[in-house]
């Protein structure tokens, strides 16, 4: 079963995401899960990208609960964690899929890499690595994905609201933002998420700041002390 976040285009062809994903992943943080079901949960379409070099990509998310899961041959008891599908169609009629979990970085990856990431803030030529506009993320908090060491291109992102449908079946106010490199000609992508349901103390002044533009005025520059 399939649900949707987006009104499909009647000319899109939708990939048979059961049958490319038919089963739940065995490894995750790096572990190994055994599941008392195996039976994939149902997929949550989120985007459909033409991205250049890559073709035409569908991006599923699927949440699987840990209440029937081993991990590690530990019982978490409760929980969930997300993975995320890329359908990627690059040419011809065959469909390759991209299983996108968190092992051994705060990336989603389907790759066993630590620490695949660099300090967003710390970027240069930001541009460069971006098909189209920048991330709009909290840059100071933010981490940019590597691929063998080498920062990633920004693709799109993604708010993910709060709606029936993703409290069911995906997860609320997060933002996703897909990464990719082209290695040796193949695509190969990452995902980062950001929560976005609180507002930063950056937002917060940056807000006030814009309040006051009117006045002729910005804010003081010295924030007051976080009380204990």
């Amino acid at each position: 079963m399939m649900q949707s976040l987006l009104d499909i285009p009647k000319s899109t062809e939708i990939p048979p995401i059961d049958k490319l994903a038919p089963s739940r992943p065995h490894m995750w943080i790096g572990r190994e899960i055994t599941w008392s079901s195996d039976a994939q949960p149902p997929a949550v379409l989120i985007a459909i990208l033409n991205i250049p070099g890559a073709g035409e990509c569908l991006l599923f998310g699927f949440k699987h609960d840990l209440a029937d899961a081993l991990v590690g041959g530990k019982s978490f008891g409760h929980g969930h964690f997300i993975e995320y599908v890329i359908a990627q169609k690059e040419h011809g009629p065959t469909w390759t899929v991209h299983r996108l979990l968190q092992q051994r970085s705060v990336t989603y990856t389907t790759s066993m890499e630590a620490k695949d990431y660099v300090d967003a803030s710390k970027m240069r030529d930001i541009g460069a690595h971006c098909l189209g506009e920048q991330p709009r993320w909290r840059w100071n908090d933010a981490n940019w994905p590597t691929h063998g060491g080498q920062p990633m291109t920004f693709v799109a992102q993604f708010d993910l609201p709060d709606c029936e449908l993703t409290r069911k079946f995906l997860t609320v106010d997060v933002r996703v933002l897909l990464f990719m490199s082209i290695i040796q000609g193949h695509a190969v992508f990452k995902i980062m998420e950001e929560q976005i349901e609180t507002q930063s103390a950056e937002e917060h002044y940056a807000l006030e700041d814009s309040i006051d533009k009117p006045a002729g005025r910005r804010r003081r520059s010295k924030r007051p002390k976080s009380s204990e």
